[in-house]
Formats: C-alpha cells, sequence, structure tokens
C-alpha cells in the first residue's frame, strides 16, 4: 500500500491535480445526493486534512461552495488505551500546523465544542467493494465511528481500491468508496 501512496508522490503537479479535481468532482455529487435523502438544507461533514499522499477533497470550488460546514478532526489520547476524537467546525484556510503523534497534521484553531457530523469523509491505505478500509494502523476512526449513524464515505485514489482488505470485528465498513474513477456503492456483508 505504501508503494501506491509513493507512486501518487512522484506524479506530476497537473496529475495530481487533475486526479484531486476528479475526486472532488465525485465528492460534490455524493455530498448532493446525501443532501437530497436527508432532506436537508445544510450538511455537516466530518472531514480531513489530507496528509502525502491522500486525496486532496477540496480541490474543486464546488466543493467549497456546497451548503455544508465542515468539520475536522482532533485525535487525543487519554490516560488509559481509549482513543478520544471529536469533530470542530472550522474552514480549510483557518486549520494550524500541529505535531502529533509523530505526525504534521493540521488541526482546526478553536476547539470550543465537539459536533457530531452527519457524514463522514474517511482516508484510508485501502479500501474494498465491501467497503471495508485499512486505516494506519491506530483505529482512531474505527473507535469514534462504532456508535455514529452518519453516512461513512471513504476517500481514495483508484489504485487504493483494492479486492480485499484485511479486517476485524473492531472495523467500521464504508457506506460509499469515492475515488479519482467514481463512487462506488459498498456491498456490505
Amino acid at each position: 500500500m505504501r508503494e501506491i501512496i509513493r507512486n501518487f508522490e512522484l506524479l506530476s503537479l497537473d496529475e495530481k491535480n487533475r486526479r484531486n479535481l476528479a475526486v472532488s468532482s465525485w465528492l460534490v455529487k455524493q455530498l448532493q445526493d446525501e443532501l437530497e435523502t436527508v432532506n436537508a438544507d445544510r450538511l455537516v461533514v466530518g472531514v480531513y486534512a489530507p496528509l502525502v499522499g491522500e486525496p486532496v477533497w477540496w480541490q474543486n470550488d464546488a466543493v467549497k461552495r456546497f451548503p455544508v460546514d465542515w468539520a475536522f478532526p482532533v485525535a487525543r489520547r487519554e490516560e488509559s488505551d481509549v482513543r478520544e476524537m471529536d469533530f470542530y467546525l472550522c474552514k480549510e484556510e483557518e486549520l494550524v500546523p500541529q505535531s502529533s503523534f509523530g505526525i504534521k497534521l493540521r488541526v482546526p484553531p478553536q476547539q470550543i465544542s465537539p459536533v457530531i457530523p452527519d457524514c463522514f469523509l474517511i482516508p484510508g491505505m485501502a479500501f474494498d467493494q465491501s467497503g471495508n478500509r485499512l486505516g494506519k494502523g491506530k483505529g482512531w476512526y474505527d473507535y469514534y465511528l462504532k456508535n455514529i449513524r452518519g453516512k461513512k464515505i471513504g476517500v481514495c485514489f483508484q489504485e487504493q481500491l483494492v479486492n480485499e482488505v484485511p479486517v476485524n470485528d473492531d472495523d467500521i465498513q464504508m457506506d460509499v468508496v469515492i475515488t479519482d474513477s467514481g463512487v462506488f456503492n459498498a456491498s456490505k456483508s
């Protein structure tokens, strides 16, 4: 999987932009469907600030104009081994750099009142047709999402959509996976 990420890093800037724009365009369609499904005027969407090699989902200006409020995650390790993660309303341009767990992240500057998003964009190393997700191994999203009802939208590049992802009982399946080639409804088992 890491080879897929490295190969993406070697692409030209134009090719990266083209592929990120394709992900963004499919995302706009998915958000429109979600807005109609929940019969609302506006959504709160839990999103991620892309790390190197992850799709930049906000590449399309239509995404920025969409009637949503973005909520970015902040993860913290509590005294026990419990993983705590909350989402906070924030615009992409307001994110501030922070080093957490050895990774350079961008997080909301003010973490006053957490929100529970209506749906989620979730990155991963790989996804399969059943909506299974291979994360980065710490289980932050799985732990947070285990009691959340909102639609779970996996986001990756086409090469990261594989035949099968290894899973265990704690892994949360996605409802939909968006790539630069399209939107795939997960066939949950």
